[in-house]
């Protein structure tokens, strides 16, 4: 018999010998969201856990642990009352096991008018990178005070390699 075999989006089909290996891209979603006046200071997406009203570096709600190695693709960003222009910078940050301090791995700009309200502001990244057991962090800072207090939600898209992921026994993992 024949078969016909198709890659579709994402899928690579290859042949070894008698062997035929199926690839498949992983994607995965992190959804968070928070309401501030962010002003021109920094803040942080709340990717781990309810939405919250923390947004401020060095707290339990900005940190994701990657569960295997991950690169983030990109970010969907809607805020519900612009009120003046500027430009927004998503800056992707990881932290190394055992490090505890933060490396920008990619940065993302995209300017806003004072009529973006409920818009979709999308940051489309390159190569942002980060691996398993490392901190996902993800900055948002305005070059301009573009609103007052909003609603911010979020949606950040990364490819997963679970092929990473730990599967040893049960151990302290320090690199």
């Amino acid at each position: 018999y024949d078969v016909v075999l198709e890659a579709g989006s994402g899928l690579s089909i290859a042949r070894s010998s008698d062997k035929i290996t199926f690839t498949n891209t992983v994607y995965g979603v992190i959804s968070c969201g928070f309401f501030d006046d962010i002003g021109t200071t920094a803040h942080y997406l709340p990717l781990n856990g309810a939405p919250t009203e923390q947004p401020s570096d060095a707290n339990s709600y900005t940190d994701w642990v990657c569960p295997c190695n991950i690169v983030v693709k990109s970010v969907q960003l809607r805020g519900s009352s612009f009120t003046s222009s500027g430009n927004l910078t998503l800056t992707v940050e990881k932290d190394p096991i055992g490090s505890g301090a933060d490396t920008d791995v990619e940065a993302e700009t995209v300017a806003v008018t004072g009529s973006d309200d409920q818009d979709v502001v999308h940051f489309l990244f390159d190569n942002a990178p980060v691996s398993v057991g490392e901190r996902l962090k993800i900055k948002i800072q305005a070059d301009a005070d573009l609103s007052g207090n909003q609603n911010w939600f979020a949606t950040v898209v990364y490819e997963a390699d679970w092929s990473t992921r730990y599967t040893q026994a049960s151990a302290i993992i320090a690199s």
